[in-house]
């Protein structure tokens, strides 16, 4: 694993939205920080510079649907690249989780959250945010959670 005090960011990649969540790889949190746009895969690359400047992490965690790693069509082929202009880009080591049922769940807890009365209607980009903590929870509960997957 990364620096023990370091930051990690974690990415769910969609074709329109990206959900970003910040966290503390020591103290294992895990927290949604940003929704970046992908519109006609153009990434606001801008917005992802700002949050790895302004958080500086020593980790970078991408989702991947376990049964699309290494399949052929739009999403992957995006996703895969996504990864490594990640890794180009920042010089940072990218690590891959199984994202799979992580915008499910998401939908489900902020719907959870809503009729238990602590939360209002969610903004567009909400699950995305939820999915994105959903995989920086899961990198931290692998056996051998490296940065350097990818």
């Amino acid at each position: 694993m990364p620096e023990a005090g370091g930051l990690a960011l974690a990415f769910d990649f969609g074709l329109a939205r990206i959900g970003v969540a910040v966290g503390s790889i020591e103290a294992g949190t895990a927290n949604g920080l940003a929704v970046v746009a992908n519109r006609a895969g153009r990434i606001d690359w801008r917005a992802i510079d700002r949050l790895v400047r302004t958080w500086a992490p020593s980790a970078l965690v991408l989702g991947e649907p376990a049964a699309q790693a290494g399949a052929g069509g739009p999403l992957p082929r995006a996703l895969g690249r996504f990864g490594a202009q990640l890794r180009a880009r920042y010089g940072l080591p990218v690590a891959r989780v199984n994202e799979d049922y992580t915008s499910a769940c998401a939908r489900f807890e902020l719907r959870a959250q809503r009729r238990a009365g602590r939360r209002g209607r969610s903004a567009p980009g909400a699950t995305d945010m939820m999915a994105a903590t959903y995989l920086l929870r899961a990198w931290y509960l692998q056996p051998d959670a490296s940065a350097g997957d990818d």
